[in-house]
């Protein structure tokens, strides 16, 4: 089994082992899909990846959020969950 190390737009390394939560999601009326990881990178910072793109081509991007000591995990994953159902992802 071939195991990546990549970069993100941090600077971090992330190991595809460390993902803790993988949520996808599709919108099918406007052919795009947006995925929300959490986990952790190679020095314990605990992160949130956000990945989004066109069902129909391979446009897309991704943005890094990293969770401090002082923020509730469950609480910003609340939020992100409310705001791709309003947006009419399901």
């Amino acid at each position: 089994m071939l195991e990546t190390v990549i970069a993100l737009p941090t600077g971090l390394p992330y190991h595809r082992r460390m993902i803790e939560t993988l949520i996808d999601f599709r919108n099918l009326e406007k052919g795009r899909w947006y995925r929300l990881e959490t986990g952790t990178d190679l020095f314990g910072q605990k992160l949130i990846v956000k990945r989004w793109g066109s069902l129909t081509s391979r446009r897309g991007s991704q943005s890094v959020m990293p969770i401090l000591p002082d923020m509730n995990l469950l609480r910003v994953l609340k939020a992100e969950l409310r705001r791709r159902v309003q947006r009419g992802y399901l």
